[in-house]
């Protein structure tokens, strides 16, 4: 797995929609901007569809972090040509440096119903 953009989140973005993400192509890029130690929440998001682009959100709050994993990252899928969100493929949240949540996107075919 191959990260193909270190996205900074400063604190508040939950709450104020005029604070923006910062995307970087490489770690090296991120931490010289933003920070000498890399924050210990963040979320990894790997879109789905036809898109393979792994992304990781660095979060400089927690809460934002959490926020982020419940419902914000819906504001951050990609879209297909009718403008319908795409899925993500896989995602996983950290806290204190440590994995605390995983999941997957899974098709529900005729079987499963």
């Amino acid at each position: 797995m191959s990260i193909d953009n270190f996205i900074w989140v400063p604190a508040g973005v939950r709450d104020d929609k005029s604070i923006g993400y910062r995307k970087y192509k490489s770690w090296a890029d991120m931490i010289a901007a933003e920070s000498p130690a890399a924050r210990p929440y963040f979320v990894f998001l790997a879109h789905g569809g036809n898109s393979l682009v792994d992304e990781q959100y660095f979060f400089e709050s927690a809460d934002d972090a959490l926020w982020f994993w419940d419902h914000g990252y819906q504001q951050r899928l990609f879209l297909d040509d009718q403008d319908s969100q795409l899925p993500y493929d896989r995602m996983a949240l950290w806290i204190d440096d440590q994995q605390v949540a995983y999941r997957e996107y899974k098709v529900l075919d005729e079987c499963d119903t």
